[in-house]
């Protein structure tokens, strides 16, 4: 079934420049297959257990074969398509270890363990599902065997009633994970490639979200946890922080923008524009940080961590929010962002970009001038403060690829506007990322950030923000994220109204005939 979903996904691929020349008024030709038809069938196999329609395999051929498509339509149909790729592979659907394109990465994921699991399981006995992220020497990167390895686990706990809780944790205390194993990504020279390690990426994630809608997940960031390290420990519903955890999403100074489902946590849970301020910048966020943004729920001292993580494993489940607490504490260091939230909010609630960074440039002016000449007094300490954390956000948000900062803000502001659901982040991510995966930029940003080239300044595709804007390609990624909105609101969305409301339908007729019966019983008697 996903191989010719994938199939069909490649085929559905379009350049950003046949997007912006074709106009939108232009018609199909004759004979064409019904878009509105294909989209509702693709919008019906989110299930894994639907099996892949026969006209399907046809309509791969009339994509490769002819120009029955614009490329808007491929556009919207590719949307749809990653829709339901991601939500099989979340369900569980096993066949995406036999797709082709991933084989390649598979073997070299594997390769790279240098022996270790990476990924450890363990089921005890009062129905805890342990799971350790255990790459150390790489400081956990989430490569396509560990990332597999995790969506299995969660889909089979799923599964299984006898599971009863989820923990996520790592065997390194410098980290949880730093990530996904972007080396490995450039690596992997065809866009096949790249776009199924994004999907097996955020099917692991969500799978893990799904499973947190059902029992209690717990994931302990005791150390580094970003990119789609955070991601997996976002999906959890218990998210503890130590002292030595720092929270991030750094993806624009590799070319890429915030993923791994975090674009709606960063706008559905910290308070005015903190989310915004993150995505933008990538700040790594200390424990105090994590909680007053709500990325924590708990702070956990390094010192209770061991300790509890046993504990969570000896005794039962029942009792494990009660275990939480007696093993956690308010934190004790104050949150710097609490102090800055009026400046965040006036800096990074800005309607566009561009007016974001003449608030940021204004303010850092501003303050530049009220500081005292020569030595300065205890008293301007904190004029000081703010003044160099106004630098330090010019110099991150300076630091990332143009192209990946605009597509960011964009796709961070319609977050904040629609206040999407996980799900619909992802969507929205995928059609950003699977773009920006494929541009220079990518590849640029990973060798200067960890590759051989580490320490230098990139050579960005554009040269400043107003250069990517206008970029023909670059509006195509924005448009690619509008069409996944759309087709979310339009498509999904309903559909998923009309199964609730089909589910609660049978149940309402179950009670009824279920009256009716104890009814008749009592006429009998």
């Amino acid at each position: 079934m996903l191989s010719e979903l994938t199939q069909l996904r490649g085929a559905c691929r379009v350049g950003a420049d046949a997007l912006v020349a074709v106009s939108s008024d232009e018609t199909l030709e004759d004979g064409s297959p019904d878009t509105e038809a294909l989209l509702s069938t693709l919008a019906s196999l989110a299930s894994a257990e639907v099996p892949v329609p026969i006209a399907l395999r046809s309509w791969a051929e009339v994509f490769v074969d002819s120009n029955s498509y614009t490329p808007e339509q491929k556009l919207a149909i590719g949307v749809a398509l990653d829709s339901t790729i991601h939500t099989r592979m979340a369900v569980g659907d096993a066949s995406w270890r036999s797709l082709p394109m991933l084989s390649s990465a598979l073997a070299s994921s594997s390769a790279a363990l240098d022996g270790r699991a990476g990924v450890m399981l363990v089921k005890h006995r009062n129905g805890l599902l342990e799971i350790t992220l255990s790459r150390g020497s790489q400081l956990n990167a989430l490569g396509a065997t560990m990332l597999g390895d995790i969506l299995d686990a969660a889909t089979g706990a799923a599964a299984d009633p006898s599971v009863r809780a989820l923990l996520l944790r790592s065997d390194d205390a410098r980290a949880f994970s730093a990530g996904g194993d972007v080396r490995a990504l450039t690596e992997e020279l065809s866009w096949e490639a790249r776009a199924a390690i994004l999907h097996l990426e955020y099917a692991a994630i969500a799978a893990v979200g799904r499973l947190a809608l059902r029992m209690p997940v717990v994931a302990i960031s005791d150390g580094v946890t970003m990119g789609a390290g955070m991601g997996l420990f976002m999906a959890a519903n218990r998210r503890l922080v130590s002292g030595r955890a720092r929270l991030g999403m750094p993806e624009c100074v590799i070319g890429l923008c915030p993923d791994a489902g975090v674009t709606h946590h960063l706008t559905a849970l910290p308070p005015g524009f903190v989310g915004m301020f993150c995505a933008l910048t990538g700040s790594a966020l200390g424990a105090a940080d994590a909680l007053y943004a709500g990325l924590g729920t708990a702070h956990c001292p390094e010192a209770a961590v061991d300790v509890l993580e046993q504990r969570l494993r000896e005794q039962d489940v029942v009792g494990l929010d009660a275990l939480l607490a007696a093993h956690c504490e308010p934190m004790q260091e104050h949150s710097t962002l609490s102090g800055l939230q009026a400046r965040i909010d006036a800096i990074f609630g800005q309607p566009n970009l561009e007016q974001t960074m003449l608030a940021l440039n204004y303010a850092t002016e501003e303050v530049r001038a009220r500081l005292p000449k020569g030595q300065p007094e205890i008293s301007d300490a904190r004029l000081h403060a703010s003044y160099e954390w106004l630098l330090r956000c010019k110099e991150k948000l300076d630091a990332g690829a143009p192209a990946a900062v605009h597509v960011a803000h964009f796709a961070m502001s319609r977050s904040f506007q629609k206040r999407v659901s996980a799900f619909t982040a992802f969507q929205m991510e995928l059609a950003a990322n699977q773009q920006l995966l494929a541009r220079k930029d990518f590849n640029e940003g990973v060798s200067c950030v960890i590759g051989e080239r580490k320490g230098e300044k990139p050579a960005w595709e554009h040269i400043d923000l107003d250069a990517a804007k206008s970029d023909s390609k670059v509006k195509s990624v924005i448009a690619l994220v509008e069409v996944a909105l759309d087709y979310d609101a339009q498509a999904v969305r309903p559909q998923a109204r009309d199964a609730a409301k089909a589910a609660a339908g049978d149940v309402a007729v179950g009670a009824s005939r279920g009256q009716a019966q104890n009814r008749e019983t009592d006429d009998d008697e």
